[in-house]
């Protein structure tokens, strides 16, 4: 008997440890996406001064002259902050074709940018 209350210790622990892991890969991967927004926020506000940083990421957005690489950052960041503002620019963009990365923004990220702006009730409160 004496060796099932090990076992018993040992499954609490072992899933005490799961969920801890589990806690700490999720908070990581907020904390993460927490970054990837503020830093794509601060770095269109600087390439767009004078604008508020959603209207510097819809700016970036448009920008025919700025990295492809930058853009598509927008896009996500927009879709990330579920920013109203951005609906025109990014249907503007948006022709639910095949992905040509060195001609056009990325048709997946735009997708999915309009799914979280657009839907109905919003995915979580607004940053």
């Amino acid at each position: 008997m004496p060796a099932r209350a090990d076992d018993l210790k040992v499954l609490r622990w072992a899933a005490t440890l799961v969920l801890a892991l589990i806690l700490l890969v999720a908070g990581a991967a907020w904390a993460m996406i927490e970054w990837g927004i503020h830093s794509a926020q601060k770095s269109a506000a600087a390439q767009f001064p004078g604008r508020d940083s959603s209207q510097a990421l819809i700016d970036l957005v448009n920008c025919e002259k700025c990295p492809m690489e930058q853009r598509n950052r927008a896009v996500w960041t927009l879709g990330q902050i579920r920013e109203q503002r951005a609906l025109p620019a990014l249907h503007e963009h948006f022709y639910d074709g095949p992905c040509n990365h060195s001609k056009s923004l990325c048709q997946h990220e735009l997708r999915k940018a309009l799914k979280r702006i657009e839907s109905q009730p919003p995915i979580h409160a607004k940053r």
